[in-house]
C-alpha cells in the first residue's frame, strides 16, 4: 500500500522496527510507539492565476515539478531582486524565445507559484494488539504531523478541525495533533510557500534564484505518537554525549577541539575550490570533478574542512 513505500531517511531505514506503516512496539495500548508513514498519493488543490487546479501528487514531491502552479511567462513574479525585470528587451535575449519563454538569470523551474496549496489524504490508526475493544486508552496518545522540509507556513486538519501549525525554512515541521481515535480519518495540510515575513528576495532560503520558492513536503512525512518523538529526542541527547566538540573563537579563527576549522556550507551542494586563509594553509575543497576531496553537502550534515580559516575579512 502507499503507506508502506515511499522515502525514509537513512536513519529509520536503520531502524527496520518502525519502518512502514503503522507500526506498534507493544501491545499494552498506552505509552507504545506508533508510526505511520505517510508517503505515497494525495490529493491537491490550489488557486493558480487560470483558476483552481485539482488532482492527484505523488509525496514526498513539490507540485511545480507535479505539473501544477503557473506557466513560465515573461511576467512570472519572480522572487528575485537582482535581475533586470525586462531582460527580454536586451538584443542578446530575444533569441531562443521561440518555444516560449528561457529566462536567462536563474534555473528556470516548468512551474511557479507562491500562495496556499492543500493536500489531503486519509490513514487510519489501528487498534493495538490486545486492546481491540478500548477507545479510552488509544485517546491518551499525543500524536506528531512531521515533514522533514516544508515551505514556509504548514497547517493541519483531522477530519475538518486544525490541529496546529508551524512555519520555518531551516528545519522540519513538527505539530502536535492532540488525539486520535482508532479508525480512518481525513488529514488536510495547507502549505504556504508566499514571503510570510519580508526578507530581501535575494536571500538564499527564498529567492528562485536558488530555486527556493518551492510548494510541497519533502523527506519523511508521517504521524508518531509523543513515545516516537521522546525516543528521538534521547537518540539525539545520546549521540551528542558519545560525540563532544568543543567550539571557540581565539586570535580571529574558529577552533574545533583545538584545531583550526574553516567553515564552508554552500547552496550548491559542493564547496569550491581548493581555498587559500590568509596566509594558513590551504584548505581542500571538492570541486566536483574530484570526488575524493571533500564531502557531499545535504541539509544534515554541513561541509567541516580542516584549515587555517580566520573569522571575519
Amino acid at each position: 500500500s502507499d503507506t508502506e513505500k515511499g522515502f525514509q531517511t537513512q536513519k529509520r531505514l536503520n531502524n527496520p522496527s518502525l519502518v512502514g506503516a503503522p507500526k506498534c512496539r507493544d501491545g499494552t495500548g498506552i505509552g507504545e510507539i506508533m508510526y505511520i508513514n505517510l508517503s505515497g498519493e494525495w490529493t491537491i488543490s490550489l488557486e493558480a492565476d487560470d483558476g483552481k487546479q485539482t488532482g492527484a501528487i505523488r509525496l514526498p514531491g513539490i507540485l511545480q515539478a507535479a505539473g501544477f502552479g503557473n506557466p513560465i511567462t515573461r511576467k512570472t513574479p519572480w522572487v528575485s531582486a537582482l535581475h533586470d525585470a525586462f531582460w527580454y528587451e536586451q538584443e542578446e535575449y530575444k533569441f531562443a524565445q521561440e518555444d516560449g519563454v528561457n529566462v536567462p538569470f536563474l534555473s528556470q523551474p516548468p512551474r511557479h507559484f507562491l500562495g496556499q496549496a492543500v493536500y489531503e489524504r486519509t490513514f487510519v490508526v489501528p487498534y493495538t494488539e490486545g486492546n481491540q475493544n478500548n477507545k479510552e486508552n488509544h485517546l491518551q496518545e499525543e500524536w506528531h504531523f512531521y515533514v522533514e522540509a516544508a515551505r514556509w507556513k504548514s497547517q493541519v486538519w483531522v477530519d475538518g478541525e486544525q490541529r496546529g501549525e508551524d512555519c520555518s525554512l531551516c528545519g522540519p515541521h513538527d505539530i502536535k495533533i492532540g488525539n486520535l481515535e482508532p479508525g480512518e480519518h481525513t488529514l488536510r495540510v495547507v502549505m504556504d510557500n508566499s514571503m510570510i515575513y519580508p526578507y530581501r528576495p535575494d536571500a538564499h532560503g527564498v529567492s528562485d534564484a536558488l530555486g527556493a520558492t518551492w510548494n510541497g513536503m519533502v523527506g519523511e512525512i508521517a504521524l508518531y505518537t509523543e513515545e516516537e518523538a521522546q525516543r528521538r529526542r534521547e537518540e539525539r541527547r545520546e549521540y551528542a554525549k558519545s560525540h563532544p566538540r568543543r567550539v571557540a573563537a581565539q586570535e580571529g579563527r574558529f577552533l574545533i577541539d583545538g584545531e583550526p576549522f574553516y567553515f564552508r556550507a554552500t547552496h550548491f551542494g559542493l564547496s569550491p575550490y581548493r581555498m587559500p586563509c590568509h596566509g594558513q594553509r590551504m584548505v581542500e575543497k571538492n570541486d566536483g570533478d574530484h570526488p575524493g576531496m571533500g564531502t557531499q553537502w545535504n541539509s544534515f550534515s554541513f561541509l567541516l574542512s580542516s584549515g587555517g580559516g580566520i573569522c571575519g575579512g
